[in-house]
C-alpha cells in the first residue's frame, strides 16, 4: 500500500518523541551519587529498590528522611535553633543589682558639739529600715462586780465587761534620718523618729540596733578628727 495507516503513523511519531526526550535525561547508576555519605551503610537491596520504578525512590527517600529525623538529639536541635535565630545563642539571664536600703551620705558627716564636748559626737544623714515585730493583744478580764439585793430586788454593781487591749501587727519603715552618734558610748539617736508610726525603740540606743549607725561608728569614730565641725 502506498499510504500508511494514519493511526500507525501517529503512534510511531509519538514513540520517537518520547525516546528523544528520554535520551536527554541524566542516567542514575547508583544511590551513592544521590544520597549523603551517612547513608552508605544501606544494603544492596536498597539499590535494587531504586531501579524498580519511579514512585518507589520517593517513598524510600521519605522513609529515610523520617528515620534520620529520629536521630536528631538535643545538641542537634540546639545547633539548628542557634543557626536560624542567632540571637538565641547570646541570650542570658541578666541580674539587676538591688541597692541596699542601708546607706549614709558621707558629704554630710560632721563633728557635733553637744554639751560643749568636742571629738565625741558625729552627725550625718542616713537611710535605714526599721522593723518591728507584732505585739499580741492582751485580754482584760474586766470585773464581775457584786450582786446586791434589797426586798427581793437585786442588781449588779461594779461590773466591767472583758475586753482586748493593745495588739499591733508587724511592720517595717524606710526613711531618711538625721543621726547623732556618740563615739564614746557607742550609741545613736535618730532625730524625728518619734513622729513616725510603728512599735520600735526610739531615742538613744546601741549602735548594734542600726546597721547604718554601726557602719559609721566603725569607720569614722577612730578618725573623727578628720571631720569638719558643724557650723
Amino acid at each position: 500500500m502506498g499510504l500508511c495507516n494514519p493511526l500507525v503513523q501517529a503512534k510511531r511519531w509519538r514513540r520517537e518523541a518520547e525516546e528523544g526526550a528520554m535520551a536527554h535525561l541524566p542516567k542514575v547508576h547508583s544511590t551513592k551519587t544521590l544520597e549523603p555519605a551517612w547513608l552508605e551503610h544501606l544494603s544492596a537491596q536498597s539499590d535494587s529498590t531504586v531501579k524498580r520504578s519511579a514512585p518507589e525512590p520517593a517513598t524510600r527517600t521519605r522513609s529515610m528522611s523520617a528515620s534520620s529525623r529520629r536521630h536528631f538529639g538535643p545538641a542537634a536541635l540546639l545547633l539548628a535553633a542557634t543557626t536560624i535565630w542567632p540571637g538565641a545563642a547570646m541570650a542570658e539571664v541578666v541580674v539587676v543589682p538591688v541597692p541596699s536600703p542601708y546607706s549614709y551620705d558621707s558629704a554630710t558627716l560632721r563633728q557635733l558639739d553637744l554639751g560643749g564636748t568636742r571629738g565625741r559626737y558625729i552627725g550625718f544623714l542616713g537611710h535605714s529600715v526599721i522593723n518591728w515585730p507584732a505585739e499580741a493583744a492582751r485580754l482584760d478580764a474586766g470585773n464581775p462586780g457584786m450582786i446586791r439585793c434589797n426586798n427581793n430586788n437585786c442588781w449588779r454593781e461594779g461590773y466591767i465587761a472583758p475586753s482586748l487591749r493593745g495588739g499591733t501587727p508587724a511592720g517595717s519603715l524606710r526613711h531618711y534620718f538625721n543621726y547623732q552618734l556618740d563615739c564614746r558610748d557607742q550609741t545613736f539617736d535618730r532625730i524625728g523618729d518619734v513622729r513616725l508610726p510603728g512599735n520600735y525603740q526610739r531615742g538613744w540606743q546601741p549602735v548594734l540596733n542600726d546597721p547604718v549607725a554601726l557602719a559609721v561608728a566603725r569607720e569614722w569614730c577612730p578618725r573623727i578628727s578628720e571631720l569638719m565641725h558643724a557650723s
